[in-house]
């Protein structure tokens, strides 16, 4: 339950005492001693024969008394950067260089002496230092704040009145993508909702099977050749590494190797939105919060949503998207991973959201490969619920080029034999007829 006041202490010589209200969760806010509101009985009796001093309780106004402390933190911080900053102007005024792109190169290689340049080094290395605080402490300030604004509302089971998770049966997840099971039985190869990726080396395919499905998804039919789009609908593609031209030619050659109609061709323009982010400061998290493009692009999600909503968002590389440490750190990486689920949980129709990603060293070498093929943070791995993995086949100088489709991760659908591929004249992808097709015949035919 959030608190809804704290308590003030004012008046007195609480000099003495500043270590034990320390200790008691209370800090100096420049009127006086902040304290959570549990604390005002010990606070009675600790300045019961203290002339002067009183308690007041100051209401907390929808925050806790936790960011309260992150907030008074973070105006100290920011004092103490006016303070540094101010330093560092009349060297960033002379030198004709904006005070937020002053950097140690514009110091070491200017005209000062050594010892003014090694006081400013120091002040804009605490400058640096400071901001990197503050942003710590903001996003501790936001975190912390009021408990109903985080949506975290326990409750036993029995208080739920219109389902009995434990007697009632669950609905059964929804599907983007189908296949046949061994029984011949339709199941699930790409459940609606989910976060997945594919992994692959450079030049193997992914952004053209991306593309292939992406389009398959809005017109209906069959993803290469073999499995079955639940129902058509609505697809957001973000591209970055393809220009608009790129992504031009890129449709047209898969509507060609897919063998549209007209038809077809028109409905999957009214279902189908790609965007190219090449050339873009494209970065969804810096400092472990969501970038103002990212909170454009689901803003603009929302603004076009259909009216069934999304049925698939694709990103292609996720390292265009991921921001500086997304791919190293597991901690950035697992940030990053909460960020992109809330692109399916905050749009109309709960779409599946697939990205493309680079495979590692060992993977490139690997005919074989599993979860641990993707590049960098393990944390992505770990926070999809679905890895598709494109490994490039052995290729005889007569023969397609051969691509091996393996689910390494599902945790949703059981794990389907590994799929070849072949790769055809434009790049796109599609399931290897029967083998005896692909043996050159007496009679001369050529290769399929």
């Amino acid at each position: 339950m959030a608190q809804s006041d704290y308590v003030l202490l004012l008046g007195g010589n609480f000099k003495p005492l500043h270590s034990r209200f320390r200790d008691l969760g209370g800090y100096y806010n420049g009127l006086g001693y902040a304290f959570p509101k549990e604390r005002e009985g010990v606070l009675r009796n600790i300045i019961a024969d203290m002339p002067g001093a009183t308690l007041v309780k100051v209401p907390l106004e929808g925050d806790t008394f936790e960011s309260l402390h992150e907030t008074h933190k973070i105006a100290f911080l920011r004092a103490k950067l006016l303070g540094v900053e101010m330093e560092l102007r009349s060297f960033s005024t002379e030198a004709l260089i904006p005070l937020d792109e002053l950097t140690p190169e514009h110091i070491k290689f200017s005209s000062l002496l050594e010892y003014q340049k090694s006081d400013l080094l120091g002040l804009l290395d605490e400058r640096d230092k400071l901001k990197r605080t503050i942003s710590w402490h903001e996003g501790m300030e936001k975190a912390l704040s009021s408990p109903s604004s985080r949506g975290v509302d326990i409750k036993f089971l029995s208080e739920y009145k219109n389902v009995r998770y434990l007697l009632d049966n669950a609905p059964e997840m929804p599907s983007l993508v189908n296949r046949l099971d061994e029984n011949k039985k339709l199941v699930s190869l790409i459940p609606r909702g989910i976060l997945g990726m594919i992994v692959s080396a450079g030049g193997v395919g992914k952004t053209h099977i991306l593309t292939q499905l992406g389009v398959v998804v809005a017109i209906g039919g069959k993803w290469l050749g073999e499995f079955e789009v639940e129902k058509p609908g609505n697809v957001f593609m973000g591209l970055g590494e393809n220009s608009d031209e790129d992504i031009h030619r890129l449709l047209r050659k898969t509507s060609k190797s897919l063998n549209l109609s007209q038809e077809e061709c028109l409905q999957a323009e009214n279902r189908l939105s790609v965007m190219s982010f090449l050339g873009m400061s494209s970065s969804f998290i810096l400092k472990n919060k969501p970038t103002e493009l990212f909170q454009g692009l689901l803003d603009n999600l929302k603004k076009k949503e259909p009216v069934d909503g999304w049925s698939l968002i694709i990103l292609d590389p996720i390292s265009r998207f991921s921001g500086a440490s997304a791919e190293t750190d597991n901690a950035s990486a697992t940030e990053l991973i909460a960020l992109l689920e809330k692109l399916p949980l905050e749009l109309k129709g709960r779409p599946t959201l697939l990205f493309g990603h680079h495979m590692n060293k060992t993977g490139i070498s690997n005919p074989f490969t599993d979860q641990g093929a993707s590049r960098g943070s393990s944390a992505l791995t770990d926070g999809v619920r679905l890895q598709i993995n494109l490994d490039r086949g052995e290729r005889k100088e007569v023969d397609p080029e051969i691509v091996t489709m393996r689910v390494v991760k599902s945790n949703f659908t059981a794990i389907p034999a590994p799929m070849i591929l072949i790769k055809d004249s434009v790049g796109c992808l599609r399931k290897r007829p029967e083998k005896r097709i692909l043996v050159k015949s007496t009679s001369g035919l050529s290769h399929d």
